[in-house]
């Protein structure tokens, strides 16, 4: 992972993750970024526990709705131990609650982004959003 431009995706459920992998393939964004999957906020806390950073850029793209710990919660917990240079927090929900919304960027969220239910949409949706953070987006 060192100096790898990482996607940390915080999702339980199986078809949003098999339709992140699909489109990072269908965009030939696979080979650029490696894409690491959580299924639950307690992995992903725990995970990052016992690692020591080695990566240069970092998207977490996560879920509200987990098991257990919450994706809100997640960034309240996750964020202030990660170098905010490095780490970027998407929410990358269905629910486009204004609460959820506002609740998010309370919690620490750099952006909220509610997953498109068609495939087609989502796929670009989710193009987009990579290119942007892991690659317009200048880290200091």
């Amino acid at each position: 992972m060192q100096n790898q431009k990482i996607i940390f995706l915080i999702e339980d459920n199986e078809m949003d993750y098999i339709a992140v992998k699909r489109s990072l393939k269908l965009h030939q964004l696979d080979e650029e970024y490696q894409l690491v999957r959580f299924e639950s906020a307690e992995t992903c806390i725990q995970y990052f526990a016992e690692q020591e950073l080695k990566f240069q850029k970092a998207l977490f793209l996560v879920d509200i709705n987990l098991p257990g710990i919450s994706g809100k919660q997640l960034l309240t917990k996750l964020k202030p131990q990660l170098p905010s240079s490095l780490a970027k927090f998407i929410m990358f929900s269905s629910s486009n609650n204004d609460k959820d919304i506002s609740q998010s960027y309370q919690a620490g969220a750099d952006a909220y982004v509610v997953k498109q239910p068609n495939y087609n949409r989502f796929s670009e949706q989710l193009k987009i959003t990579i290119k942007f953070w892991l690659e317009a987006v200048q880290y200091a």
